[in-house]
């Protein structure tokens, strides 16, 4: 199993990316930036990360190391180029394409090094997609059904007791008329997503 105890700076803007990343591609079980101290008091860009990852904590650890899990962030050189070439990866019979430009945002107003997320399969049709950043399309693969469409999309929250709270129902322009999952840059959220198979 793997702790990440001093990753990077804290305040160095691919933090947020980095995590999701660290649980959601790697299993990680610890994440913890270098200096966090330096970041204030928050609301910031890591805090709400942490925020997000501690709700879905309980579905992390009873999907990790089944194959369940994928984690995506943008590569960044070591002068601080940031590729954004997209990230695939196959879960459950569907290949899945992140890409981390944001399209209905300019390009010159994005940090895309701190675009990233996770993704949870939780068995059947539902899948768990958090992070900010990112838009996920879908294709089947293997056998069965080439198309995959989205049933339901929808932002929510999980309360305290665990139960999850369901916000807006996404559909139309959110979902590009059943074309993708969206997660916006600005602020990490968590939606609850059911995709089925078809011809």
């Amino acid at each position: 199993m793997l702790f990440v105890p001093e990753a990077n700076n804290a305040t160095n803007p691919q933090g947020s990316a980095n995590a999701f990343y660290s649980f959601g591609e790697l299993d990680s079980f610890g994440f913890s930036p270098f200096s966090i101290e330096s970041l204030g008091d928050p609301p910031n860009a890591l805090s709400q990360t942490y925020a997000v990852l501690g709700q879905l904590a309980p579905l992390i650890l009873e999907n990790r190391g089944r194959a369940r899990l994928a984690g995506f962030r943008p590569a960044i050189q070591e002068d601080g180029t940031v590729i954004d070439t997209p990230a695939k990866t196959t879960v459950a019979g569907i290949e899945f394409t992140v890409t981390f430009i944001d399209p209905w945002t300019p390009k010159d107003q994005q940090t895309i090094a701190n675009h990233g997320g996770l993704m949870i399969y939780a068995g059947g049709e539902e899948f768990w997609f958090a992070g900010q950043g990112i838009t996920i399309t879908f294709r089947g693969a293997g056998n069965g059904p080439p198309l995959v469409g989205i049933d339901i999309a929808e932002e929510g929250a999980f309360a305290e007791n665990g139960q999850w709270s369901a916000g807006r129902r996404l559909n139309g322009d959110q979902t590009h008329q059943g074309r993708h999952i969206r997660l916006p840059p600005g602020k990490p959220q968590i939606q609850k997503v059911r995709l089925y198979r078809y011809r």
